[in-house]
């Protein structure tokens, strides 16, 4: 299998979805080294993650395979692209329980930053959000460490460029 990397669309151009069908068929073109054959190559999936809405339905999640039209024959195990329009996800944590895995993700990534890692492990007990969660708890810890760094950094550079204006001033002072 091979997954593109996408990140989340907050922009949504009128060119969105050419590009998205661009980037999926690069990626699968591009899982062949010279000396291979076509047997080689693996389904390609390409999931967009969109803040704006780009169809004008209802319709949460589209996913899109190259499809016959007459007989509706699917050419399996080759480009699949999925687009979650999480603008129209406007459900909260009370309607969670019972509600689908892509409810569940859209709820997380939507409002995971709203949550401490320990709440979200209890809203969403399952096994795939609870490996996210854990790894958004790793990128906070992080993110806290590099703050704290950044500032002790910043304060040492406010203290050498102090320094150096005293020491400025001083000369001229002396002058």
């Amino acid at each position: 299998m091979s997954f593109p990397r996408f990140p989340v669309q907050i922009v949504v151009h009128s060119s969105f979805a050419k590009r998205a069908v661009f980037y999926a068929c690069e990626a699968y073109t591009d899982q062949l080294r010279a000396g291979q054959g076509y047997n080689d190559l693996k389904a390609t999936y390409s999931i967009c993650l969109l803040m704006r809405n780009l169809w004008d339905d209802v319709q949460l999640h589209h996913q899109f395979q190259l499809v016959e039209r007459k007989s509706r024959c699917v050419l399996e195990e080759s480009i699949e692209i999925h687009t979650v329009e999480l603008s129209k996800y406007n459900g909260d944590r009370s309607s969670l329980h019972g509600s689908s895995v892509l409810a569940q993700w859209a709820y997380w990534i939507k409002n995971s930053s709203e949550h401490t890692v320990e709440e979200l492990r209890e809203l969403l007990p399952g096994l795939e959000s609870l490996r996210a969660t854990f790894e958004l708890g790793a990128i906070r810890e992080i993110t806290r460490e590099k703050q704290m760094y950044d500032a002790r950094e910043k304060a040492s550079l406010d203290i050498q460029f102090n320094l150096m204006d005293a020491k400025q001033e001083g000369r001229q002072e002396g002058i």
